[in-house]
């Protein structure tokens, strides 16, 4: 008889460190505690994590939805791409953002603990282009998971 072993699901308390990840997806409008009324929009990161494990590692960054010089969205991006924008994708006036959904970058994680809450809030620390902090890419997660096998 074959058993799965459900996965750990999406566990966004990841370990201090530096993680290359893909971005998995992009919300707007999210649930926001801290931002003003806004538009916002949510980058939420699939980690590769180095050692085996069931959970799926996510990191996440909510951002005002401005692409203004000096916005927090787009000094995010800069990071990420390593330079500003070209005047051609300046001049066009719009960037497409879920054209990034499937690439990947290099992450630094932080943690702030609060004695308010169990677990500490995780921080992108700071965004690289893939392949500026790690070296090594592991697969994430759920490429490696797979079905176990037991005998009852």
């Amino acid at each position: 008889m074959k058993l799965t072993i459900p996965n750990g699901g999406e566990c966004f308390d990841v370990p201090e460190g530096q993680y290359r990840a893909t971005l998995l997806r992009i919300a707007d409008r999210p649930k926001s505690f801290t931002k003003e009324a806004e538009d916002q929009v949510r980058l939420v990161f699939a980690i590769h994590y180095p050692i085996p494990t069931r959970k799926e590692y996510r990191a996440g960054i909510t951002c005002t939805a401005s692409l203004e010089e000096g916005s927090e969205l787009r000094e995010f991006l800069r990071g990420w791409r390593g330079a500003d924008f070209s005047e051609e994708e300046l001049e066009s006036g719009t960037i497409d953002l879920d054209a990034l959904v499937g690439q990947q970058a290099d992450l630094e994680l932080v943690h702030f603990k609060n004695k308010r809450f169990k677990k500490p809030y995780v921080h992108i620390q700071s965004i690289h282009p893939a392949g500026t902090l790690v070296k090594e890419m592991p697969e994430p997660a759920e490429q490696r998971r797979g079905t176990v096998h037991a005998e009852l």
